[in-house]
């Protein structure tokens, strides 16, 4: 092995991972398999699953050695878990180190900057928090659900007034397409405004906008009429094939409606189209419902798993502290 390559892996293994390191820099030496790869990553979910932080670094560390210098989506989702993996056994300053790698590597994904943010909103670093959080909706552009993502992480850290202020922001978003209107639908309904979200989901709906339907059926049981959230609903399940974000909201309500088998049916139908921007609902909801329906063995299991993709949501890290008592 040259001199070059061994300064690279000695890097690589250390606090301050780059993700430029993770790319380019071992080509001189050849790249190992995908397989060994792949089984690297593994272990390292593996550990994380089992709570194993330390293992499961040193195996993300292991997987990147192997990337050689192909850059794809897998390299930076090992990235990604390892950054989980170091904030979950309280390396902040490690977990930051991979988020400013992601973040100066890909100036187009928004990600990372929502997910470092959320690191800095939960450490009390307010100020940083907001820098990145406007820094993510700059890169991902007319993303409501991002909007209200952040604004409902900056509520739940008594920042009340800032959480608005993004929704505000949304609300200005120039726009008349069926999306612009699904969306700031979606906005009204989480401030509590039915009357103005169901004129705006109805305008969506006129649009034949994806999901349209599933949100004014929301709002329509928010506001108290569930005779038209139930009709709406069977509508649309008869004539429209569920989107991932549209069964995450089928589950929601199922489970308000005390179904939680049906629940869970919608959840893992959910998951199994593997689109990132419900997975998190549909895995969060996943876990509700195997709690509501006994199964703690399995929630423990898939709580696990949740944390080592979104190690930053709080309310579930209260969560495994319950279920790790059942």
């Amino acid at each position: 092995m040259c001199k070059e390559c061994k300064n690279v892996i000695k890097r690589l293994a250390g606090a301050t991972l780059g993700l430029t390191l993770c790319l380019g820099l071992l080509s001189a030496c050849g790249s190992k398999t995908t397989q060994q790869m792949e089984e690297k990553k593994e272990a390292g979910i593996t550990a994380m699953q089992s709570a194993d932080y330390k293992t499961a670094v040193e195996s993300f560390d292991a997987a990147l050695q192997l990337s050689g210098a192909k850059v794809d989506a897998n390299v930076v989702d090992i990235c990604f878990y390892k950054a989980a993996a170091e904030y979950a056994q309280g390396n902040l300053k490690e977990a930051i180190a991979v988020y400013d790698s992601i973040v100066d590597y890909d100036e187009t994904d928004y990600r990372p900057c929502f997910l470092r943010g959320s690191v800095y909103l939960n450490e009390g670093e307010k100020e940083k928090a907001i820098k990145d959080y406007e820094e993510a909706v700059k890169r991902a552009g007319s993303n409501y659900e991002l909007y209200i993502l952040i604004s409902q992480n900056l509520k739940a850290s008594g920042m009340e007034d800032e959480g608005d202020n993004f929704l505000d922001e949304a609300l200005a978003l120039e726009g008349k397409s069926g999306e612009d209107y699904l969306g700031k639908g979606r906005i009204y309904l989480e401030q509590g405004d039915y009357k103005q979200a169901i004129e705006y989901l109805q305008t969506a709906v006129e649009k034949k906008t994806s999901d349209a339907k599933v949100y004014l059926a929301e709002t329509y049981e928010a506001s108290g009429d569930s005779d038209s959230a139930s009709k709406l609903l069977a509508e649309y399940v008869k004539e429209e094939k569920p989107s991932a974000e549209a069964l995450a909201l089928l589950g929601n309500m199922e489970i308000k409606a005390g179904n939680y088998d049906k629940a869970l049916e919608y959840y893992q139908e959910g998951i199994k189209k593997e689109d990132d921007t419900a997975m998190q609902d549909l895995l969060k909801g996943e876990i509700v419902a195997l709690e509501y329906t006994g199964d703690f063995s399995s929630a423990k299991e898939k709580m696990t798993e949740y944390l080592a993709k979104y190690p930053t949501d709080q309310a579930a890290l209260r969560e495994q502290t319950f279920l790790q008592t059942r």
